[in-house]
């Protein structure tokens, strides 16, 4: 019997062998995040002692392990296996990656080299067929490895530390990390894409008025800041505050300009505040 021209046997090893698989996951899970060995004879003997299967990780890596079976299934030759090979092996790192990030907000150097040896390692085996493709898998390591550099380095001008990853990464459980750096990079990223937006001169501004604008008075405060300003586009982002009473305010980065009727009867109470002062040193 074949499913997608795969014989059923293959299907039930892998499904077994990812059962054995998800159990090992789930050690790795609590060995890794406190940088204790996974192997050696003594921790084969705690093994034992401490063994408790992680029923829903080794259904769901055995479930993963037949997906990858039924997408690629087995081919004659190592190079046209590499796929097979490749996710059978990246898959259960990625998901013990996941589980550690999610349950301690750390993800152990260990883990990461040792999926970026073995992506070289692929790299390699690739280039045996055709060295385009290993390449190309060098250039988006690359990339890849350079985008999270640069968003750790300008974090860390941001905050005065690590924004991303390694202080995280280097902390054990004993000296747990701060938690929480996470909601960090969408600081992180939206410092980026100002930086962006900068550079080809499109500014953000923000207008509130007193009353909702009319899509014709919108066109028209637009097509006034880009008479007035370096941008050659706006990101026009408006809201209603009637306590403005009149006018409207509008802010362009650390520069606002403020029209509104409240703003100009503040102004007008506190130079008549001033007017009743002098008159009242004048008569004493």
């Amino acid at each position: 019997m074949y499913i997608n021209d795969t014989h059923i046997g293959f299907f039930i090893g892998i499904f077994i062998l990812g059962l054995l698989v998800g159990q090992f996951v789930d050690w790795m899970n609590k060995r890794l995040p406190e940088y204790k060995k996974v192997f050696s004879k003594e921790i084969f003997q705690e093994y034992k002692i401490n063994f408790k299967p992680n029923y829903i990780l080794m259904l769901i890596t055995a479930i993963l392990y037949c997906a990858i079976l039924y997408r690629y299934g087995v081919q004659k030759t190592l190079i046209e296996n590499l796929n097979l090979i490749k996710y059978l092996i990246l898959t259960p790192m990625l998901l013990s990656a996941f589980v550690i990030d999610y349950r301690q907000q750390i993800i152990p150097n260990r883990l990461n080299l040792t999926m970026f040896e073995i992506g070289l390692i692929i790299a390699f085996l690739y280039g045996m067929s055709n060295v385009a493709i290993t390449v190309d898998m060098l250039l988006g390591m690359l990339v890849g490895g350079g985008i999270f550099l640069a968003i750790t380095l300008v974090g860390s001008l941001i905050y005065g530390k690590e924004a991303l990853g390694f202080g995280d990464v280097k902390e054990s459980k004993l000296n747990r990390p701060e938690k929480g750096h996470f909601a960090k990079v969408d600081t992180v990223l939206d410092y980026f894409i100002d930086c962006v937006k900068e550079y080809k001169n499109i500014g953000t501004a923000y207008v509130t008025s007193a009353m909702e604008l009319s899509e014709a008075q919108k066109a028209a405060v637009e097509k006034r800041l880009l008479e007035t300003t370096k941008y050659v586009k706006f990101e026009m982002h408006y809201a209603v505050d009637s306590a403005l009473i009149g006018g409207m305010v509008i802010r362009i980065g650390d520069r606002v300009v403020d029209s509104s009727v409240r703003t100009k009867l503040n102004d007008l109470t506190r130079e008549l505040s001033k007017i009743q002062l002098k008159a009242g040193e004048c008569a004493s």
